[in-house]
């Protein structure tokens, strides 16, 4: 399948199995480049809204007798804080599902199996970090800047 604006370019431009640097091997370069931000907290700001996966929680447990004798106790986990993760941090994870993404393939289908039209097939992930998709919107967003003047 070919999703690229520009027929030469051809498919999505990262080749799946070219050689990439690990996302430890550019976290490590990273904390060399900026070791003054590295282990920064990404905010120190109280209310301030960061992604979950940018923050670490911490929790107690508790247990609540239930109202009447013969009800079970109730147990559970409850989150008392929450502070933001580390810039190094940050960007191991980012790296690590933007690596992950590069690995998955959604398979589609059309139609039912009975079906003489059915169809299956199998398409690279993107995400609006893959080239192929910035080509892809940048074409429309061109196009549409087009219509309008």
């Amino acid at each position: 399948m070919n999703n690229s604006v520009n027929d030469s370019d051809g498919g999505n431009s990262p080749k799946i199995g070219s050689e990439l640097p690990t996302p430890y091997e550019r976290v490590s370069e990273f904390h060399e480049e900026y070791s003054d931000r590295a282990y920064l907290r990404l905010s120190t700001t109280h209310g301030e809204r960061l992604r979950e996966e940018y923050t670490r929680e911490f929790t107690e447990s508790y247990e609540s007798p239930g109202p009447r004798e013969w009800d079970d106790p109730v147990k559970g986990q409850e989150v008392v804080r929450r502070e933001a993760v580390t810039w190094g941090t940050v960007v191991l994870r980012t790296l690590k599902d933007y690596a992950d993404t590069r690995r998955t393939t959604v398979n589609l289908e059309r139609g039912r199996p009975s079906d003489p039209e059915y169809q299956e097939w199998s398409v690279q992930a993107e995400t609006r970090w893959f080239a192929s998709y910035q080509k892809r919107y940048y074409a429309q967003m061109i196009q549409s800047c087009e219509s309008i003047c």
